[in-house]
């Protein structure tokens, strides 16, 4: 709230967005009128969106990702941001290995209820963390340069440590994603709903595959960024 009030006084004339906790202003604990009027102070220093991660909306995946937040507090802070006029920008994160197309079902579900467009993908293990151990403790990952050298990025079912196929896990989140599509009438072309082309890397030849892994990668990854901004957006 001190930024919020410096960036007011220094009247600088800028817009910006911001990154934020996804319980920020959703927490009970404190009070609403003190929450709300923090966010209006965002708005009134210029502030347009807010990005903030549900990543899930089962509660029993997101304490599997160490996220120590609720879903209820990310729909707090939607209500919140919408009613000052501050859009939310979110992404998910699907195939955690408690993933059940239920779960699936009631994290899109969820955006679907609270107008939202998210940013999709799929759990992608890296080293040094939580899920990299478990894929090499139950035998996901194999060998590690192997894995490492042919993975893309997050829009791609690159390692699945479900109980579902890649199809099924693939079919639930596209079916999610096009009925919040229909719903926010976003007239997004079916094909690109989730994916930015790296999949498609999995299929180049042995001598250029990591090289164009790595050209890619960059391109995709902005392109993914602008098209959460857009659609997130809207």
């Amino acid at each position: 709230e001190r930024f919020m009030d410096a960036l007011i006084e220094a009247n600088l004339g800028i817009h910006w967005t911001a990154a934020i906790r996804s319980d920020l202003f959703g927490r009970a604990e404190i009070p609403y009128e003190d929450r709300k009027r923090v966010a209006q102070k965002m708005v009134q220093a210029g502030g347009l969106c807010a990005g903030y991660s549900l990543e899930s909306a089962d509660d029993s995946i997101l304490l599997a990702m160490n996220k120590k937040v609720k879903s209820e507090y990310f729909a707090e802070q939607v209500r919140i941001l919408n009613e000052v006029g501050l859009l939310s920008q979110t992404s998910l994160v699907f195939g955690y290995p408690q993933e059940t197309p239920e779960s699936i079902r009631k994290t899109l579900d969820f955006c679907y209820d609270l107008d939202i467009y998210p940013s999709s993908g799929f759990l992608l293990p890296m080293p040094s963390t939580g899920m990299w151990e478990h894929a090499l403790e139950h035998g996901f990952i194999k060998d590690q340069d192997e894995y490492l050298t042919r993975i893309t990025e997050r829009q791609d079912v690159v390692l699945n440590m479900t109980t579902m196929s890649d199809e099924e896990m693939l079919r639930e989140v596209k079916d999610g994603i096009e009925r919040i599509n229909k719903k926010l009438d976003l007239k997004l072309n079916p094909d690109r709903l989730i994916k930015t082309g790296g999949y498609a890397k999995h299929t180049v030849s042995a001598n250029k595959k990591f090289e164009k892994i790595i050209v890619n990668r960059s391109r995709n990854s902005n392109n993914s960024l602008n098209y959460a901004n857009v659609t997130g957006s809207m």
